[in-house]
């Protein structure tokens, strides 16, 4: 994706198509490595909801980085609003 935002043209409506484009596929690959929790719970948790497995643990850092890409999304759509660059 880091390709692709190099060589889009520039202006404005550009930088949010292909903002909203990776913030939606990075939203979705996401919330695809969520279903385990849902799915197999069993494999995720040794107690619910306090102690997750090492495959919890993994399916709970991307519950961060999913927040935080959230972030960045939120402040780079306020930034292309305003004009800032």
């Amino acid at each position: 994706m880091g390709t692709v935002l190099l060589l889009a043209p520039k202006g404005p409506q550009w930088g949010q198509m292909l903002l909203r484009a990776c913030a939606l596929s990075l939203v979705l690959h996401l919330l695809g490595t969520f279903l385990p929790l849902a799915l197999f719970p069993a494999d995720t948790w040794k107690i619910f909801p306090y102690v997750p497995t090492l495959t919890g643990q993994y399916i709970l850092k991307n519950l961060v980085l999913l927040i935080a890409a959230l972030a960045v999304y939120a402040q780079s759509t306020r930034c292309l609003r305003s004009g800032v660059s």
